[in-house]
């Protein structure tokens, strides 16, 4: 990676280069601003900058501002991460700094012991919470700021507001898919109550890990917070090392969650096959019973059938010229329900699939008329 090292000092340049040639980074020196910006129009690989504040031509924070504000070249990046090293450390440089877009502050009487460190937290970040993309919401920029610097050295995305409505705009768009928020709680326009409220009850997501931060900490307020649903609450100012650890928490039981979900989908997907599968197999023994009463019916049943047909077309024949009208219409009734019995015993040899219909409360019986219109659209 380039990183361009701007400051009007020679000897501190070459302290930065001696820290920074640490890690065989490509180090490029500017010593003013108008050099700096000339440098980042050749150079539209530069992944990192370190920027002195106090320089006679351009200050650090012109600089920053004509870096974050103007579109200097075709493929200029203008989120390049800015680290300020200064040699007055003010409370004031640093929230300017801050607002301006700084990603973070180095003292210069401390590069052998800070440089290096916060440089490789942004060069090689630890990517422990790498994939998880978080809102932060605070009306301070320096807070903000402070809050994302922790969570991108994570490898967290973070996306930040200023105020509960430009919070709650972020998480009604569909494309951030946020998972966790961490929201100040004393803002202007809508406060963190009022926020962390409108997340829980009408946006519905009751299932994200909301932190509270707040130097507030009345204990009524605390209790109204979480019976509205906050998960945790963090006391200003808090140690980096317990922030990290609560965001941990959190994030591992949101994955804890997946798996378990995922468990569960994937068993219920098992459950609702095997029962698929029970339900074929009952559906196929039925079908071959019926297929088995069909062809038992067809054997059982054609051969007397045959002999009651044969019988009644011999009497037929031989009473032919003595039997009255009444007789003549009985015999036929007679044939059309031998022709009858063998249309069904054709059809229960043909089942393929078998309907049912109620013949009484606790019987059924199979269905002919709807099995035979079936077995007609198979045949056609």
């Amino acid at each position: 990676m380039k990183i361009l090292v701007i400051d009007d000092d020679k000897v501190m340049r070459t302290a930065i280069r001696k820290e920074l040639e640490k890690k065989d980074l490509e180090i490029i020196e500017a010593e003013c601003g108008k050099k700096a910006i000339k440098a980042l129009l050749l150079n539209d690989d530069i992944g990192l900058i370190t920027l002195d504040v106090q320089m006679p031509d351009m200050n650090g924070f012109e600089v920053l501002h004509k870096i974050r504000t103007e579109k200097l070249s075709e493929n200029f990046n203008n989120k390049i991460p800015v680290i300020f090293v200064t040699a007055n450390d003010t409370l004031e440089d640093r929230i300017r700094g801050f607002e301006l877009g700084a990603t973070e502050f180095v003292v210069k009487s401390r590069i052998r012991d800070e440089l290096f460190v916060k440089v490789m937290r942004i060069v090689e970040p630890d990517n422990e919470f790498m994939g998880t993309h978080a809102l932060v919401v605070d009306d301070s920029i320096f807070s903000r700021n402070i809050v994302s610097s922790l969570l991108s050295a994570k490898g967290v995305k973070v996306c930040t507001a200023s105020n509960g409505i430009e919070g709650i705009e972020i998480l009604k768009d569909p494309v951030n898919s946020i998972d966790f928020i961490i929201s100040d709680l004393m803002m202007d326009k809508m406060d963190g109550f009022e926020f962390s409220k409108y997340v829980r009850i009408n946006l519905g997501m009751s299932q994200i890990p909301l932190i509270i931060l707040s130097a507030v900490s009345e204990r009524s307020l605390l209790i109204d917070l979480f019976k509205i649903g906050i998960t945790d609450y963090l006391m200003k100012p808090f140690m980096k090392e317990e922030f990290l650890a609560r965001i941990k928490v959190h994030l591992q039981r949101i994955e804890d969650n997946r798996i378990m979900k995922k468990q569960y989908d994937e068993k219920q997907q098992a459950v609702k096959q095997l029962k698929e599968t029970q339900e074929e197999i009952l559906k196929l023994e039925r079908r071959n019973t019926t297929l088995a009463m069909g062809v038992t019916a067809n054997h059982e049943i054609n051969q007397p059938l045959m002999v009651i047909r044969g019988n009644c077309e011999l009497l037929e024949e031989q009473l032919r010229n003595t039997l009255n009208e009444k007789q003549k219409d009985k015999i036929k009734k007679v044939f059309e329900s031998i022709k009858r019995i063998e249309e069904i015993l054709t059809q229960l040899k043909k089942i393929e699939e078998v309907n049912f219909t109620q013949y009484s409360n606790i019987t059924k019986m199979i269905n002919l008329r709807k099995t035979s219109e079936n077995i007609r659209k198979d045949d056609d």
